[in-house]
């Protein structure tokens, strides 16, 4: 059985080794060097920064293992991100204020957008983990926002793309959707771009668009609409969700009971679902997801010891798109300061640019100039299996390169 993971103090610290709690800068060799994660630890979001806290937890230990940097352990040190703007801000200045100036994780693109101006104020140093906003890096202009703040989860139009570009091409037929997502920028940016993603839009009808606030779990009015109101013939309906975590599982569990999914061609999403299939028990209906993981989609000795390494912590489950970021977030730190050669800020954040390290997909790159890190997308389709490891057949991965953007 997962563990369930609760933060009930402000600072949780992991992954400590050696003496002293040195802040950026310092070089003695008996110091950890300590990298801040911000990531929400309880409420609504709780799993999701268990997720994203694990991956990062794995790679410092993999870097600890390895003897860490010239000698010097690392050590985690995570704070709750919250809800809002506010919350993460003040998280973010707490670290910063305690000395911790490698600063990595967050989930929320809002609370990102307000974190990075604090940052960029400051001698330290963010490294996003799933915050996907397409004005968070320069992905699309070539030039970052922030000097400070760099980037490691594919853009929202990455991964709407990536999801388009499969759809249209093995569903040709489809032409009509409904449309169910949470009503904020990464919801509205991702439909936007698979929309125009399917031949610039040209030729599609949208039947339905339905958008909620976020952490809206009930659904039945929406699905109760959407059923009745379906158009045209099943080979050629199919249905978006903007959704993720509880939202999605909420719908899922309220259209099985329409006989919603039977009656559409194909069920499409943008975000990470792996876990959403996973707590189905292998219920899920067939499902076409684009994110930036998936555990199946890499052969590589790196994915092998990360999924290796999260089934030790949770009784052989699969890591999901969340951990993948943290890992990510402290994989690229690992790579910057054995490259620097000091945990300095200001000489991380140098070696942070142009920086190249190993990653489960292969190798990994952070633009010089973007500040944007060069993964790929993978669109799986999955459905439910209770006889498949965490209840789930991934029956395809296409794994759709990083377009620059």
């Amino acid at each position: 059985m997962r563990k369930v993971w609760l933060a009930s103090a402000a600072l949780l610290v992991f992954g400590v080794a050696g003496c002293g709690s040195a802040g950026g800068g310092s070089n003695a060799a008996d110091d950890v060097i300590r990298i801040g994660f911000i990531a929400p630890t309880q409420g609504a979001f709780g799993e999701i920064g268990e997720n994203l806290v694990d991956g990062a937890r794995i790679a410092v230990d993999q870097a600890n293992a390895a003897g860490g940097i010239d000698g010097r352990q690392l050590e985690l040190v995570v704070t709750d991100e919250g809800t809002s703007p506010q919350t993460a801000t003040q998280a973010a200045r707490d670290l910063v204020g305690d000395g911790v100036e490698l600063v990595g994780g967050m989930f929320s693109s809002a609370n990102c957008g307000a974190v990075a101006p604090i940052i960029e104020q400051s001698p330290a140093v963010l490294i996003t983990g799933s915050c996907a906003s397409n004005e968070q890096t320069g992905a699309f202009t070539g030039q970052a926002p922030f000097t400070r703040t760099f980037g490691v989860a594919a853009r929202d139009r990455s991964t709407a793309d990536a999801v388009a570009e499969v759809i249209g091409q093995r569903f040709p037929q489809v032409r009509t959707f409904d449309v169910l997502g949470f009503d904020y920028k990464w919801g509205r940016e991702t439909w936007d771009g698979f929309r125009d993603g399917l031949d610039g839009g040209a030729g599609i009808t949208v039947n339905r668009e339905q958008w909620l606030p976020l952490n809206t779990t009930d659904f039945r009015a929406q699905v109760s609409a959407m059923s009745r109101g379906l158009a045209g013939e099943r080979d050629g309906r199919g249905v978006f969700l903007s959704t993720y975590g509880a939202g999605t599982a909420g719908f899922i569990q309220q259209a099985e009971s329409f006989d919603l999914p039977q009656q559409i061609a194909v069920l499409a999403n943008a975000g990470e679902y792996y876990n959403v299939a996973r707590s189905l028990n292998g219920r899920a209906p067939d499902m076409w997801n684009a994110y930036d993981y998936n555990y199946a989609a890499f052969d590589t000795p790196v994915n092998q010891e990360f999924v290796e390494a999260y089934g030790a912590m949770h009784d052989g489950a699969r890591p999901v798109g969340w951990t993948y970021q943290g890992y990510l977030v402290g994989l690229a730190y690992t790579a910057a300061l054995q490259e620097a050669g000091t945990d300095d800020p200001e000489q991380v954040r140098t070696a942070l640019e142009g920086v190249t390290f190993d990653g489960p997909s292969g190798p990994v790159t952070i633009g010089a100039e973007s500040h944007q890190a060069d993964i790929p997308t993978v669109v799986s389709h999955t459905v439910g299996a209770p006889d498949q490891p965490d209840g789930i057949d991934v029956v395809e991965t296409i794994v759709v390169p990083y377009g620059g953007r």
